[in-house]
């Protein structure tokens, strides 16, 4: 009796068994080098013809952390080359790019890389200068007029007198930038803008934002004037003051009945100490008589769904402006007091048996003393 064959025996195995990705279909295959970081979706190009130079075609490269660890800051210079590099072999339109790693500074560089994105479509640019001086911002930005998202990090702001505006930019923000004598017009002639983040800018006397689709103002820095005009559809603000020597700090405009959308509002101390209104040129109402002219109007705060007062210190205005908001909010939910580092823990039980007893007219509004409150991480966006 023969015996047995006992090898197993060898299995043919295709090539597309084994290599299923390269015969997804082409937007598939554009969507993967997409999520892949940028030294990654170069390398696609060994893996078969399908793969080969897909990442050339990609709307969108991304020029950070992945792409520089931190323990290569001192080779910047060389990852900027790297960059450029990169640059010319691609093909396509770049809609999207951000350069934001360790250790970039100021540099020629950067505006040769600007000057080519502006001739690729840009719509998505992050631009953040890490370390050093601020970097002065070539003519070539303001031709990018397909932005919609703009980001700006230690960088000197100076658009051309005769420019007309980024009429399709959705959402801008600047830390750290150096912002025009003319920002005003800057600012209204980006008609689309939903969203702005200013974070320590340079402080100029008079800061002026008018913006009929704005949604979202972050404003952290130093000003001796605020006004606010012309924000219908405003839900969500937040002011801090950084120069807390500022003398003559003034908001003005930014009457909470000219803000029929607002949902969340989140300010500090220094923000309700100089909360005022120019009721004649050179004349002034403290905070309280405000508050307290405002209170006798029979307007509400119909959206009002959230509040964050920062640094509190249970001042007479204060207390006043918490007052006004439990009386005006009839959907408020939370109002999170973040106290002073210097109130003692008597006095903020005084101040809270006091709040407890004013009028709500929300049954779901809650006054709450603590020293962070997480619900209000989504309202300040990350850089």
């Amino acid at each position: 009796m023969a015996k047995r064959n006992t090898r197993p025996r060898k299995m043919s195995v295709h090539h597309s068994d084994l290599d299923r990705i390269s015969d997804l279909p082409e937007n598939v295959l554009e969507k993967v080098v997409m999520c892949l970081p940028i030294r990654d979706a170069v390398r696609t190009s060994i893996l078969s013809k399908n793969w080969r130079n897909k990442w050339a075609d990609a709307p969108q490269l991304i020029f950070d952390t992945t792409f520089t660890p931190m323990r290569q800051v001192s080779q910047t210079n060389k990852h900027l080359v790297t960059v450029y590099e990169v640059l010319l072999l691609h093909s396509g339109p770049i809609h999207k790019f951000t350069l934001s790693f360790p250790g970039l500074k100021s540099c020629p560089e950067i505006d040769r890389l600007i000057h080519f994105l502006s001739r690729k479509g840009v719509q998505d640019l992050k631009l953040c200068i890490s370390t050093g001086n601020s970097h002065k911002l070539p003519s070539y930005l303001f031709s990018c007029l397909d932005l919609k998202y703009l980001c700006l990090s230690l960088c000197i702001l100076t658009p051309p007198t005769k420019f007309q505006g980024f009429r399709t930019l959705i959402r801008l923000k600047l830390l750290n930038v150096q912002l025009p004598s003319n920002f005003k017009n800057f600012i209204c002639n980006c008609w689309s803008l939903e969203e702005l983040m200013l974070d320590d800018c340079s402080d100029i006397s008079c800061l002026e934002i008018s913006c009929p689709k704005l949604k979202l103002l972050y404003f952290n820095g130093s000003y001796q004037t605020l006004r606010i005009r012309n924000m219908p559809h405003l839900a969500t603000v937040s002011i801090y003051v950084i120069d807390v020597k500022s003398e003559g700090l003034k908001v003005q405009g930014l009457l909470l009945h000219n803000l029929p959308a607002l949902k969340y509002l989140s300010v500090d101390d220094y923000f309700l100490k100089f909360y005022s209104e120019a009721v004649e040129p050179f004349e002034l109402l403290d905070a309280e008589e405000l508050l307290k002219a405002e209170g006798q109007s029979d307007y509400s705060l119909n959206h009002l769904q959230g509040v964050k007062l920062q640094n509190f210190n249970g001042s007479r205005p204060e207390i006043e402006f918490v007052k006004f908001l439990l009386a005006k909010s009839p959907v408020l939910g939370k109002i999170s007091l973040q106290p002073h580092s210097g109130i003692s823990n008597d006095k903020k039980l005084a101040i809270l048996e006091e709040m407890i007893q004013f009028r709500r007219t929300s049954p779901n509004a809650q006054i709450i003393c603590e020293k962070f409150v997480a619900e209000f991480a989504d309202v300040v966006v990350n850089m």
